[in-house]
Parts: C-alpha cells; structure tokens; sequence
C-alpha cells in the first residue's frame, strides 16, 4: 500500500512540475489520503497482493502555499 501511495505522489509531482510548479513543502504532513469508505472498516480490506480492493480512493498533495512557478 505504501508503494501504492508514493506511486501517487510521484504521478502528482510530475504533473505540476509539467505546469512549471514546484511545490517547495512536500512532507507526510501535506499528502492527504482519502478512503472508499470509514477508517474502522479497514478489516475487509486485504492489505497485500491485489490492489483491486484496496481501501484508498484518492491520493492528494495540499498546501501550495510555499509553491513557486517557475518560468
């Protein structure tokens, strides 16, 4: 799963880098995780092998507020 969310990430830095935005703040704390459903309903999800029934619904970077647009 872990690979599964930096994957993500990677995919988010390359497309704002594409755009000429360098974000300047990427730490855990500004990558949010959004789940298909509640936190406490994890245990029916399989946590290794297929992906197809994994918990997480989107990936997000946040917090642009030190971002810098590179000319």
């Amino acid at each position: 799963m872990a690979a599964f969310i930096i994957g993500k990430v990677i995919e988010a830095v390359m497309y704002i880098h594409s755009i000429d935005i360098i974000h300047r703040d990427l730490k855990p704390d500004n990558i949010m995780i959004m789940f298909k459903k509640d936190p406490e309903d994890m245990d029916n999800y399989s946590l290794e092998g297929d992906f197809s029934n994994k918990p997480i619904k989107n990936v997000k970077i946040i917090d642009f507020g030190l971002s810098n647009h590179v000319q």
